[in-house]
């Protein structure tokens, strides 16, 4: 007796195969070291969000308490404790799309040999965990909302901040604000003294290491921001005179090393920036001398959040669509449909969701101010 099979136009085959685009898309993202479900890394993704196309909903997170809140010896506790405040920011869902189009469709199965549809689909896989990471990446990069003193630091020196966005970025020059770890000093400085409102910035998570429990934050590095990084005297000094630097020089890869408990990764070029989606991570000529910057980030927690939405799709019976495993409240996270045209011809496949990105930024205090981010500005020069 054979083993069962189920055809490939069963309602459970269709699943597997949407759902596999959905696991692909977060397995192959450039960001996924920083991504967990559970909300402990620096970008939340939330649970299910059972809400559709342009509607908005709020993440809700909690900060900490102020010290001013303990009382000593006799005094009275009762009656004086702080509100449970739940900080909350809105993340609007906005429908994302890309197909594929095989002309020719019989003849290209022959010519190739491959199995075109599971082809498109590792290529739908590696385009949506792109999109993803880079719509991630702009919500974070977003200087227009919670910008405050203590959340940036624009190369070097904390001198050359200025309430102007643009002003502080033209401080950026080519020779003195490369990145450094002396720069990343700075960066860590901030993020666990300073801030406008009450609490200073959480990390991204905490880890035990060798019976001690130690603060572990996130940094992004540009390709360009990591080259200067590597040809830092303080930087090779730490790799020639330690037995065991922790820094990866020779074996390459994303992940550049720990310093200081924060783990610095590059984020690479996973895509071609063009005029209508330029690099975020890049402010062009934004510098001295109209230099470009690398905008690199500093992460801790609740940094950002990635939601999906609701995918609902117009069918008039002819669309062949597969779509991820049903939440409990009926909505599904993402659609992959299959069209036909010019009389059999022609073959497109397309992936649909609805997801949401959102850089979060605290407003319990009156002042906006970033979350879990700081922003490093340094030399973007080739």
């Amino acid at each position: 007796m054979g083993n069962p099979t189920t055809s490939s136009s069963h309602v459970l085959a269709k699943t597997k195969f949407a759902n596999s685009v959905m696991e692909g898309h977060l397995i192959n993202n450039p960001l996924m070291p920083i991504m967990r479900p559970n909300g402990s890394n620096s970008i939340i993704i939330t649970e299910k969000v059972s809400a559709g196309e342009g509607m908005t909903f709020q993440v809700g997170f909690t900060d900490e308490m102020s010290m001013d809140s303990w009382k000593s010896g006799n005094t009275r506790v009762s009656g004086s404790g702080e509100d449970l405040r739940l900080t909350k920011d809105d993340v609007t869902l906005e429908r994302d799309r890309a197909a594929i189009q095989v002309t020719n469709i019989t003849e290209s199965a022959l010519r190739t040999g491959v199995n075109l549809p599971d082809t498109a689909k590792r290529r739908l896989q590696r385009a949506a965990a792109s999109r993803v990471a880079y719509k991630m990446l702009t919500a974070l990069c977003l200087t227009t909302a919670g910008r405050t003193r203590p959340r940036y630091l624009y190369g070097a020196t904390d001198d050359n901040w200025n309430a102007t966005h643009a002003t502080a970025l033209a401080n950026v020059d080519a020779t003195d604000d490369k990145m450094s770890l002396a720069m990343i000093d700075e960066a860590l400085y901030k993020a666990k003294n300073e801030a406008t409102g009450r609490t200073f910035m959480s990390p991204a998570s905490f880890e035990i290491a060798k019976d001690s429990i130690v603060q572990k934050y996130v940094l992004l590095l540009t390709p360009i921001a990591r080259r200067d990084l590597k040809r830092d005297p303080e930087f090779k000094n730490l790799v020639n005179y330690k037995d065991k630097p922790p820094f990866d020089i020779i074996k390459g890869g994303t992940y550049v090393g720990e310093y200081e408990g924060v783990y610095m990764y590059e984020v690479p070029s996973f895509y071609k920036p063009t005029t209508d989606n330029p690099n975020p991570m890049i402010a062009t000529a934004g510098g001295a001398s109209s230099i470009d910057v690398s905008h690199c980030l500093l992460l801790g927690a609740n940094a950002g959040c990635l939601a999906y939405g609701n995918v609902v799709l117009e069918d008039d019976g002819t669309l062949n669509a597969m779509r991820t495993t049903v939440d409990t409240d009926g909505s599904v996270r993402m659609a992959v449909t299959t069209e036909v045209g010019d009389h059999g011809g022609n073959s497109e496949m397309a992936v649909t969701m609805v997801p949401g990105y959102r850089k979060l930024v605290d407003n319990s205090s009156g002042t906006a101010e970033d979350v879990g981010v700081i922003h490093v500005f340094c030399s973007g020069r080739k």
